[in-house]
């Protein structure tokens, strides 16, 4: 008799938690963008320290698509 596959058996959950993080990142640079009106200024004095954060890491993940 056949027996029905389970979810673990049928996807690979590494490639789930890749799309899931590469769609999180997405998610992220769209939401920034539309929040900001386009790219924020990292220089702006009224930053809290977590949009800083964000905001630079960002930034180098960008400068890290840019030189692949």
């Amino acid at each position: 008799m056949l027996q029905r596959a389970g979810w673990r058996n049928v996807t690979n959950p590494w490639a789930v938690g890749l799309i899931l993080a590469a769609s999180l990142v997405a998610f992220v640079m769209v939401w920034q963008a539309l929040t900001s009106g386009g790219v924020p200024d990292p220089t702006a004095r009224n930053l809290s320290p977590a949009a800083a954060v964000l905001n630079s890491g960002i930034l180098v993940f960008r400068e890290g698509l840019e030189a692949i």
